[in-house]
């Protein structure tokens, strides 16, 4: 009985460490894009020096997000908004993407790849229309 079950336990061993020597599936590939969003004009005179009114807030970068978009499928996969300076950074899968905004004037739509472990830079104007 003793070795039946000394058996078992060495069958059990050899299974669980099969096991754990199976691959992991491999993580999916991701890079970064990042960049500046500039959006103007906000006020109907520009004036020199500016005016800090008319200078974008983190509501005005809230108000004109940019929509990212997988080609493969014309899917939206996410949605970014700049920072209190304009600048935005998201971290996505490898591919190809289109990157819009719908709410300026005239509107932006822009493919850009994303590399595996990479950085893509895209800068984005926006114009809101205002004269």
């Amino acid at each position: 009985m003793k070795n039946a079950f000394r058996v078992f336990a060495a069958v059990m061993l050899l299974s669980l460490a099969g096991c754990l020597a199976l691959p992991q599936p491999e993580q999916q590939a991701v890079g970064y894009l990042k960049g500046h969003i500039s959006i103007g004009p906000l006020c109907p005179v520009e004036a020199n020096p500016s005016d800090p009114n008319c200078e974008p807030t983190q509501q005005t970068y809230g108000a004109y997000p940019l929509s990212v978009y997988s080609v493969a499928n014309n899917r939206l996969i996410a949605q970014v908004k700049g920072d209190e300076n304009g600048n935005y950074e998201i971290m996505l899968p490898a591919g190809e993407y289109e990157i819009r905004n719908e709410t300026g004037m005239q509107k932006v739509s822009v493919r850009t790849t994303i590399n595996p472990n990479g950085i893509t830079q895209l800068n984005v104007d926006i114009d809101t229309g205002i004269r």
